[in-house]
Parts: structure tokens; C-alpha cells; sequence
């Protein structure tokens, strides 16, 4: 695989989707997805729009505003091996960036990233 991927995570199936940066088509979908130059993307609008409707319905709303780009390296189905890797997470409603779940520092990036499980982990191997 080559070229500008966005990858994000589908909610209702539980999977990493690759979409091509220039179509935005989905290209796959697997159970997860290794990255090199990976580097965080957030629409702040969007997050707004998400937070305002919570506040004012009380139910979330599903909108892919969040994705990892970077190019796709690998990939697969089943479970990767993600001993000693440190996990990236992303909730709207606590900032509208990705963030490190052991620390709540934000990240912004790294050469590597494993998207899988809801879930990124900078690779540092």
C-alpha cells in the first residue's frame, strides 16, 4: 500500500478503515493498521457540532472528524502485538486532539502508530 491514507476507527464494527486522503473513498477495512508518518487530524468544528448536540439531546452523535493519517505499511486481521507499546486515545468531549492514555499529554505524531481497538499505539521499536 502507498500514498496519503486516513485511517480512523469504525464504532459500529469495530474495525480500523483506510480511506485514500485524495477520494476519501474507503479503500479496506481491518482489524487494525500500522502507519509510518503517522500525524493526528481533528476538525475542531466538527467536535463543536458533537459536544453541542450531547448538550443539547442528551445522545451522541457519530461523525468521522478524527483521523490518523500517514502512509499504511501494514495491516491485517486478528489481534497485533501491542506488548510495550504506549496506547493514544481520542474523546471529543475531553479535547479535540489525540492525547496519551497514561499521561493525558497530547501527542502529536510519531513515525510509527498501530490503529486498532478503538485505540492508536506509538510504535517504538
Amino acid at each position: 500500500m502507498s500514498g496519503v491514507d486516513w485511517v480512523h476507527h469504525d464504532l459500529t464494527r469495530g474495525c480500523a478503515v483506510v480511506r485514500r486522503a485524495e477520494s476519501r473513498k474507503v479503500r479496506e477495512r481491518f482489524d487494525w493498521v500500522e502507519i509510518s508518518g503517522a500525524t493526528p487530524q481533528v476538525s475542531v468544528a466538527s467536535v463543536a457540532r458533537i459536544v453541542r448536540k450531547f448538550e443539547q439531546t442528551g445522545k451522541p452523535a457519530r461523525d468521522v472528524h478524527a483521523t490518523i493519517r500517514g502512509q499504511v505499511v501494514a495491516s491485517g486481521l486478528g489481534a497485533p502485538d501491542l506488548e510495550g507499546l504506549r496506547r493514544i486515545s481520542y474523546n471529543p468531549f475531553k479535547g479535540a486532539f489525540f492525547r496519551f492514555a497514561d499521561t493525558g499529554e497530547e501527542w502529536k505524531g510519531s513515525a510509527r502508530v498501530i490503529v486498532t481497538g478503538g485505540s492508536a499505539y506509538e510504535v517504538q521499536r
